[in-house]
């Protein structure tokens, strides 16, 4: 299996939250984040300067929770809801 690039500083990453950060579920209220995935975005989105972004179906009040006490530029209800890196719906 062959190693995915090295980020760089000057990336950007877009990540779909149910299926790549949590595994899809058989209910959307049985998900579960593992440990390691908030403070790996955490670490990401530092590596990047901010360059990262998180899109789901979800409402955005859903991936806050779950990704609490962080909060990204995200994507949610599949781009009805959008919210930019500094905080603007």
């Amino acid at each position: 299996m062959q190693m995915p690039p090295r980020l760089t500083h000057d990336a950007a990453l877009f990540l779909d939250f149910d299926g790549t950060l949590v595994p899809i579920a058989p209910r959307p209220q049985d998900v579960h984040v593992a440990p390691w995935v908030v403070p790996t975005l955490r670490q990401v989105q530092h590596t990047l300067g901010g360059a990262l972004a998180v899109l789901s179906g979800r409402p955005l009040e859903e991936l806050d929770a779950f990704l609490k006490p962080l909060q990204f530029a995200a994507a949610g209800v599949h781009g009805v809801q959008r919210r930019a890196a500094d905080g603007r719906r």
